[in-house]
């Protein structure tokens, strides 16, 4: 249902509608594809999307060492580097 509403704007699209959305984002050649290539398709554009983020956004960057990188992590673990205001 996630895929289909991001192609669609419908978690319930059916599959030719999903197909017909994706024909007029990615100019689909004129033979119609099978489900499984257009099922494929929208997943494989979705995941691009995702991959791109929205415009204009920052993505949040997380320290190669750390699983999350924020200050609340940083001053937990080096409560010795941090001073007082």
């Amino acid at each position: 249902k996630e895929v289909k509403k991001a192609i669609t704007g419908n978690g319930n699209a059916s599959k030719d509608q999903v197909a017909f959305m994706l024909n007029k984002m990615v100019s689909l050649p004129d033979e119609k594809l099978k489900n499984d290539a257009t099922d494929a398709l929208a997943v494989a554009w979705c995941h691009y999307m995702k991959g791109r983020g929205l415009p204009g956004a920052v993505k949040k960057k997380t320290h190669q060492n750390n699983k999350k990188s924020d200050w609340a992590s940083f001053v937990a673990d080096n409560p010795d580097r941090v001073k007082g205001l």
